[in-house]
Protein backbone atom coordinates (compact mmCIF):
# COMPACT_ATOMS: atom_id res chain seq x y z
CA UNK A 1 0.00 0.00 0.00
CA UNK A 2 1.14 3.52 -0.71
CA UNK A 3 1.45 6.27 1.87
CA UNK A 4 -1.85 7.74 0.73
CA UNK A 5 -3.71 4.45 1.32
CA UNK A 6 -2.06 4.12 4.73
CA UNK A 7 -3.18 7.56 5.93
CA UNK A 8 -6.15 6.25 7.90
CA UNK A 9 -4.14 3.59 9.69
CA UNK A 10 -1.50 6.15 10.69
CA UNK A 11 -4.18 8.15 12.52
CA UNK A 12 -5.74 5.23 14.44
CA UNK A 13 -4.09 3.28 17.24
CA UNK A 14 -3.66 -0.49 16.84
CA UNK A 15 -6.20 -1.01 19.65
CA UNK A 16 -8.77 1.10 17.81
CA UNK A 17 -8.01 -0.72 14.55
CA UNK A 18 -8.93 -4.04 16.17
CA UNK A 19 -12.38 -2.66 17.03
CA UNK A 20 -13.17 -1.66 13.46
CA UNK A 21 -15.56 -4.09 11.80
CA UNK A 22 -14.43 -5.70 8.57
CA UNK A 23 -16.29 -4.22 5.62
CA UNK A 24 -16.20 -6.58 2.66
CA UNK A 25 -15.83 -5.63 -0.96
CA UNK A 26 -19.04 -5.23 -2.95
CA UNK A 27 -18.91 -8.79 -4.34
CA UNK A 28 -18.35 -10.17 -0.82
CA UNK A 29 -21.13 -7.99 0.56
CA UNK A 30 -23.56 -9.23 -2.10
CA UNK A 31 -22.72 -12.85 -1.33
CA UNK A 32 -23.16 -12.20 2.39
CA UNK A 33 -26.55 -10.57 1.79
CA UNK A 34 -27.65 -13.54 -0.31
CA UNK A 35 -26.46 -16.06 2.28
CA UNK A 36 -28.10 -14.45 5.32
CA UNK A 37 -31.16 -12.74 3.84
CA UNK A 38 -31.83 -14.61 0.58
CA UNK A 39 -35.63 -14.76 0.62
CA UNK A 40 -36.19 -11.52 2.52
CA UNK A 41 -37.31 -8.40 0.71
CA UNK A 42 -34.30 -6.30 -0.30
CA UNK A 43 -35.55 -3.47 -2.49
CA UNK A 44 -38.68 -2.30 -4.13
CA UNK A 45 -40.70 0.55 -5.48
CA UNK A 46 -44.35 1.15 -6.34
CA UNK A 47 -44.27 -1.50 -9.07
CA UNK A 48 -42.02 -4.34 -7.92
CA UNK A 49 -40.07 -5.79 -5.00
CA UNK A 50 -37.06 -8.11 -5.08
CA UNK A 51 -35.62 -10.48 -2.51
CA UNK A 52 -31.88 -10.47 -1.83
CA UNK A 53 -31.56 -13.58 -4.01
CA UNK A 54 -33.33 -11.81 -6.86
CA UNK A 55 -31.39 -8.57 -6.37
CA UNK A 56 -28.06 -10.40 -6.38
CA UNK A 57 -29.02 -12.28 -9.56
CA UNK A 58 -30.05 -9.03 -11.26
CA UNK A 59 -26.80 -7.34 -10.21
CA UNK A 60 -24.84 -10.36 -11.50
CA UNK A 61 -26.53 -10.05 -14.90
CA UNK A 62 -25.62 -6.37 -15.12
CA UNK A 63 -22.06 -7.15 -14.05
CA UNK A 64 -21.83 -9.85 -16.76
CA UNK A 65 -23.09 -7.29 -19.29
CA UNK A 66 -20.34 -4.89 -18.22
CA UNK A 67 -17.70 -7.62 -18.60
CA UNK A 68 -19.06 -8.46 -22.07
CA UNK A 69 -18.61 -4.82 -23.10
CA UNK A 70 -14.88 -5.14 -22.42
CA UNK A 71 -14.50 -2.35 -19.86
CA UNK A 72 -11.13 -2.34 -18.12
CA UNK A 73 -10.72 -2.20 -14.32
CA UNK A 74 -11.05 1.33 -13.00
CA UNK A 75 -12.83 2.75 -16.05
CA UNK A 76 -15.42 5.38 -15.20
CA UNK A 77 -19.02 4.48 -15.90
CA UNK A 78 -21.79 7.02 -15.32
CA UNK A 79 -25.38 6.34 -14.36
CA UNK A 80 -27.98 8.98 -15.10
CA UNK A 81 -31.10 7.72 -13.40
CA UNK A 82 -33.57 8.75 -10.77
CA UNK A 83 -33.32 6.98 -7.44
CA UNK A 84 -34.93 3.59 -7.75
CA UNK A 85 -34.31 -0.09 -8.23
CA UNK A 86 -32.62 0.41 -11.61
CA UNK A 87 -30.13 2.92 -10.22
CA UNK A 88 -29.45 0.70 -7.20
CA UNK A 89 -28.67 -2.29 -9.40
CA UNK A 90 -26.19 -0.24 -11.42
CA UNK A 91 -24.75 1.19 -8.19
CA UNK A 92 -23.98 -2.35 -6.99
CA UNK A 93 -22.99 -3.86 -10.35
CA UNK A 94 -20.49 -1.26 -11.55
CA UNK A 95 -18.09 -1.23 -8.58
CA UNK A 96 -18.47 -4.99 -8.08
CA UNK A 97 -17.16 -5.31 -11.65
CA UNK A 98 -14.06 -3.33 -10.67
CA UNK A 99 -15.23 -0.15 -12.37
CA UNK A 100 -15.71 3.36 -11.01
CA UNK A 101 -19.27 4.63 -10.82
CA UNK A 102 -20.22 8.26 -11.29
CA UNK A 103 -23.82 9.12 -10.49
CA UNK A 104 -25.12 11.99 -12.62
CA UNK A 105 -28.26 14.06 -12.04
CA UNK A 106 -30.98 13.43 -14.60
CA UNK A 107 -31.38 17.19 -15.04
CA UNK A 108 -28.09 17.58 -16.96
CA UNK A 109 -28.59 19.02 -20.42
CA UNK A 110 -26.68 17.72 -23.46
CA UNK A 111 -23.94 20.38 -23.24
CA UNK A 112 -23.33 19.75 -19.53
CA UNK A 113 -23.35 15.99 -20.11
CA UNK A 114 -20.71 16.33 -22.83
CA UNK A 115 -18.56 18.53 -20.59
CA UNK A 116 -18.79 16.18 -17.61
CA UNK A 117 -17.98 13.19 -19.80
CA UNK A 118 -14.88 14.85 -21.20
CA UNK A 119 -13.66 16.28 -17.88
CA UNK A 120 -13.94 13.00 -15.99
CA UNK A 121 -13.07 10.60 -18.82
CA UNK A 122 -16.34 8.71 -18.66
CA UNK A 123 -16.30 5.57 -20.82
CA UNK A 124 -20.07 4.96 -20.88
CA UNK A 125 -23.32 6.39 -19.57
CA UNK A 126 -26.31 4.28 -18.61
CA UNK A 127 -29.72 5.80 -18.02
Amino acid sequence: MTDSTQYFFKTVTPEEQEKIAYVPTFPELLEKMKKFYGEKEAVGDDKVTYTYNELCARVARRRAFLYEQGFKAGEKIAVMSRNGVDAMEWYLAIPSAGLTIIMLPVQLNDQALKGVSMKFGISAIFS
